[in-house]
Order: C-alpha cells, then sequence, then structure tokens
C-alpha cells in the first residue's frame, strides 16, 4: 500500500469487516480528520460487540486530548497509553517510545508499516499533506507472530486483560514467506538490525533502501561499504524534504564515506519520505516502522514484515525507481562542492548522530 490514498481506505474496510477483534498499536494518534475517521469506526464496531484494543505512544500522541480517549473508553474500546508522561518519570524510560504501526483483525488481516494515524499520511485530495509512505497488508498464519507481539505489550502494559482467544488463519499455497521482525525488550533489541545486516552481508546483486532517517551504526555502514564493494548495486534514498531536520544534517554527514566506497545516495524531495523499505536482490523485502538510525536499534519498540518472493520483490524494485527518479542524486562532485557553512552544520549534529 503505497501512501495514505490507498492505506487509510483499506485500514478503515478492514475495521469494518471485523467480527471478533481489533488491535491498534501507533505511536501518533491524532485529533484531526484522518484519526477521527478511524476513531469513530473503531467506536462503531465496539459498539457492535467486537473487541477493540488500542495502544498508542504518549510521546508521539502528545497532542492528544483526553475528550478523544474518553469518547473512545465511553464505547467500550479498550486502551492503552504506552509510558504516559509525568514529572516523575524517570529519563532513560521517557525516552523509550513505541514506534510500532500495527492493525490486526480477527487473525485474519494484519497491516505493518510506516504510517500513523494522522492527516500527515493522508492524499492531498483527501485534506492530507500527502506524505510518501509505505505499508503492507499480510493474511495467513504468519500473522499469529504479528498478533503474539501485540497481545505480549498489552499485557505487559495493561491490567485490563484480553477477553477474546487468538484465531488462526488458513495457509496460502502460493503466498510468499513473511515473518514479523521485531525490537522488544532487552534481549531482541538487535533483531531488525541483525536481518538488514544479514540480509546485505548475503547481498549478490542489488540492495536497495529507502528510509525517512538515515544515522546507521558503523556495523550497517560497513556492510553496506563491503557489498559495494565486492560489486553490488547499493543505492540509498534518503529524506531530503523532512519533518526533522536535524537527522538530515547528522545523515549528510555520512554521504561522503559512502560514495567513496561506490554506494550511490539520493534523496527525495518531492514530498517529505516517511516510508522504510528494503529489497535485497529483488527477492527479500522488508517494510515496516524502522528507521535505520540508533533509536531504532537501541530504544525504541518497532515490528516490519520480511518478504521473501521475486513477485513481491519486483514490486518493491519498481517502487524504488519511482521513487529514485523522484530524488535528486548525490554525487562526489557535487559533494565535494558543498559550501562550509553545510560541512560545519554536518559535522555538528554528527555528534549527536548516536542520539537520534
Amino acid at each position: 500500500m503505497i501512501d495514505g490514498s490507498a492505506f487509510f481506505s483499506r485500514y478503515i474496510e478492514a475495521i469494518e469487516s471485523a467480527e471478533s477483534y481489533i488491535f491498534v498499536e501507533t505511536y501518533i494518534f491524532c485529533d484531526d480528520k484522518t484519526g477521527r475517521k478511524i476513531q469513530q469506526a473503531l467506536i462503531r464496531k465496539a459498539r457492535e460487540g467486537v473487541e477493540v484494543a488500542v495502544i498508542f505512544d504518549a510521546f508521539g500522541s502528545l497532542s492528544l486530548p483526553d475528550e478523544f480517549i474518553e469518547e473512545l473508553i465511553s464505547a467500550g474500546v479498550r486502551v492503552h497509553e504506552f509510558r504516559p508522561i509525568r514529572w516523575t518519570t524517570r529519563v532513560s524510560m521517557l525516552n523509550r517510545r513505541n514506534h510500532r504501526k500495527i492493525l490486526l483483525v480477527d487473525g485474519l488481516l494484519g497491516f505493518v508499516g510506516g504510517m500513523n494515524l494522522a492527516d500527515n499520511y493522508a492524499a492531498l485530495e483527501d485534506g492530507g499533506d500527502g506524505w510518501r509512505d509505505t505499508a503492507v497488508a499480510v493474511q495467513g498464519p504468519a500473522l499469529a507472530q504479528l498478533e503474539s507481539l501485540f497481545r505480549t505489550m498489552w499485557n505487559k502494559c495493561s491490567h485490563i486483560p484480553l477477553r477474546s482467544v487468538p484465531l488462526s488463519s488458513k495457509e496460502y499455497a502460493h503466498g510468499h514467506k513473511v515473518s514479523f521482525i521485531a525490537n522488544y525488550g532487552r534481549i531482541d533489541r538487535a533483531e531488525i538490525h541483525r536481518a538488514y545486516i544479514q540480509a546485505i552481508n548475503g547481498a549478490k546483486d542489488s540492495v536497495r533502501i529507502a528510509t525517512a532517517y538515515f544515522t546507521p551504526d558503523r556495523r550497517l555502514l560497513k556492510a553496506l561499504r563491503t557489498a559495494a564493494k565486492r560489486g553490488v548495486s547499493v543505492e540509498i534514498i534518503t529524506a531530503g524534504a523532512t519533518d526533522l531536520e536535524v537527522i538530515l544534517h547528522a545523515s549528510r554527514g555520512l554521504y561522503g564515506n559512502l560514495l567513496r566506497h561506490g554506494v550511490k545516495v539520493y534523496e527525495y524531495h518531492e514530498r517529505v519520505l516517511h516510508a522504510k523499505t528494503a529489497v535485497v536482490d529483488g527477492q527479500w523485502s522488508t517494510v515496516g516502522s524502522a528507521n535505520l538510525n540508533h533509536r531504532t536499534w537501541i530504544l525504541d519498540q518497532e515490528v516490519n514484515a520480511t518478504i521473501l518472493g521475486s513477485e513481491f520483490g519486483q514490486q518493491m524494485e519498481h517502487q524504488f525507481s519511482l521513487d529514485r527518479e523522484a530524488s535528486r542524486p548525490i554525487t562526489r562532485q557535487l559533494w565535494r562542492k558543498r559550501p562550509v557553512w553545510r560541512r560545519i552544520t554536518e559535522w555538528f549534529f554528527g555528534l549527536f548522530r548516536r542520539l537520534i
């Protein structure tokens, strides 16, 4: 599902199809046109007797008014605010956020991706800001993994038990191999990071990454450089138009090193880029909430779908080509000519790369 025009219509359709339960997990839930549409759809299903459970992040949804939440609760929706912000909250706990974006309906249909429930992600024709983002819809037995992730999170965070029991999904003989990888707790914090490293290290032909925030650690940078050195076509699209200028400056400080080793870098300026996707050799793909930055690896709760198969891989390759055509290539010659003030800005914000 490319952008909000494809995503939100299917999101609401999925909610309306529910018969047993609906689970929503999101970083940002906004009291705007898009957020209200989804809120009202959830309320309607709760009043029909469907179990509706919502987890939203306290920091990401900081502007969400109490009235919005109370309307959900009054209709029977079970709501949990992830790590509420209080004066007494420790900084270490305050900094650990839930960045996941999950919708799960009846154990039969699941969504993961980069889109929050807000107008920023809705299409321009729907009154939104039209941010460039990607999500994926999944059916089949792999959803048991996604449901387990949600239920585990709910049981850890909420004192209100879920009343529904997991429903099984049928297998698809000609489907793709799908799994969900997540950052959670302390033990499996690096699962998404490991998956990227493994895929890049095993690449034979191509690595194509589109990411909103690109401030990777040394291991991932080394994997990208090494892949390019052995002849793999390594291409990265980062956000030239962004909602966080600080990260843009920090990521630009890495371009020179990558360009010297043959990695191709592009900046997407057409709209705000918020997608988090990758495709390797046209066979291994990932779509989800995880950016390539230190917060993702160390602090935040994330979830990505990984998909094996050339059919889906071709779709990912095609979308990457469209995004690349809408992006500005960063060449070594162009990069050497950038002004001194930009070099200083990149150096300064690069000092905080591990914090963002």
